[in-house]
């Protein structure tokens, strides 16, 4: 009978070296033998329950995919380029699982509609929680596309009313809502864990979208550009386990943090190596979420690989906005301008952050006179005081968490 090591446990179970070592500890790992110093565990040992974690002293199944994360698309199981289709055919064993990551595909191919059918479709007659979790989820991005409020309530109270047998459990379905919440720029959402910067309490396949959210939550929080220096290690572990999506959305923050600081060529590098990762399979969801915030840098780099897809992300990223915008103003009761351009919206950020007319020109390569007409121009379209004020109304024109 082939063994294993704890760690080589832990990744299979998708928990922490710790737990299994506690577990050890506790005797709970059935034909777990200890040689000197190190444990030998079957290969064929199950996953035991771990007791401190059951509500009630019975156990209810939730974790039944094929990684311990609703988002399918954001773990490893998606690692190749290109790659869609034939990721989703090895899941043809669970149907389930299947559809909803097919569903999950067609939101960052960036059609909405779609995503919305197939997590509708499933959503209404799966039993499993954690496909429930991650319909839900699906079904509150595609809201952000088409300003539907009710469809949007509707599905974060499912997630919030499901019930969580375990503290893990619990613990991914309150990561999952403040995901949610995130994409409204609620930022207080998630978990006190979670911005403490822990993940021990979440199973290790949901680490990569973990990571790419906790980088956004240090820059919407802080709003301090050098955390793009941050993103460069985590982007390397993306790449190492094959974390696609994490890595292109992790890319795209260490851009926006780059190109908000003024180094334009370290900031085109994470763009370009971003969209050779997402052009293979049309991922356009990412860049559509993140081209305000790159100003027209995303633009050019784009357009000069493919026009089409760049046409695309401009046109979907206009519609967005402006749906974004009605579905904050009926949720949270937030009014924000979608009327500025690019250049305009640019300007005003780092006005926003305390930068001079003279170092916002130096950033975005133009003149002095071209600042101050662009910050004119969004003082008045939004009805802002003065150019302090200008980031109560510009937050629209930021980013979107996935």
């Amino acid at each position: 009978m082939k063994d294993m090591t704890a760690k080589e446990a832990a990744a299979k179970w998708g928990v922490s070296d710790r737990q299994v070592q506690r577990l050890l500890a506790e005797g709970r790992i059935a034909g777990a033998r200890k040689y000197g110093a190190a444990w030998v565990i079957p290969a064929n040992a199950p996953k035991p329950q771990d007791e401190r974690r059951v509500r009630g002293g019975k156990a209810a199944p939730f974790f039944t995919l094929p990684r311990q994360s609703p988002q399918l698309i954001l773990t490893t199981l998606y690692h190749t380029p290109g790659g869609g289709e034939a990721t989703a055919a090895t899941l043809a064993y669970d149907a389930e699982a299947q559809a909803l990551f097919l569903a999950e595909l067609a939101y960052f191919r960036c059609e909405p509609e779609l995503a919305q059918e197939r997590a509708s479709a499933l959503l209404q007659t799966t039993t499993r929680s954690d496909v429930v979790l991650g319909c839900c989820f699906i079904l509150c991005l595609s809201a952000m596309y088409d300003g539907c409020a009710a469809r949007w309530f509707s599905a974060r109270s499912r997630m919030a009313q499901l019930a969580c047998p375990t503290e893990e459990a619990a613990a991914l379905r309150d990561f999952v809502l403040g995901s949610v919440d995130s994409g409204l720029y609620d930022r207080h959402g998630f978990p006190a864990w979670f911005r403490e910067g822990r993940f021990d309490p979440l199973p290790g396949d949901c680490y990569p979208q973990a990571r790419l959210l906790f980088l956004k939550w240090l820059m919407l929080s802080q709003g301090d550009p050098s955390v793009s220096w941050v993103c460069g290690p985590l982007i390397s572990q993306s790449r190492l386990e094959g974390a696609l999506l994490s890595e292109i959305y992790c890319r795209l923050l260490a851009a926006i943090g780059f190109h908000d600081r003024g180094a334009h060529d370290l900031a085109a590098r994470h763009i370009d190596e971003a969209i050779a990762l997402a052009l293979p399979d049309r991922l356009y969801a990412p860049l559509i979420e993140y081209r305000n915030e790159l100003g027209l840098l995303l633009d050019e780099r784009l357009s000069a690989v493919d026009k089409a897809a760049a046409a695309q992300v401009r046109a979907m990223n206009k519609e967005l906005l402006t749906n974004w915008a009605a579905l904050a103003k009926k949720v949270k009761g937030t009014v924000y301008t979608t009327s500025l351009t690019t250049r305009e919206h640019h300007a005003a950020k780092l006005a926003a952050k305390g930068l001079s007319n003279a170092e916002i020109a130096s950033r975005m390569r133009v003149s002095v006179n071209s600042v101050k007409r662009y910050l004119s121009e969004a003082i008045a379209k939004t009805g802002a005081k003065d150019r302090m004020e200008l980031a109560a109304f510009i937050a629209l024109e930021g980013e979107t968490v996935p």
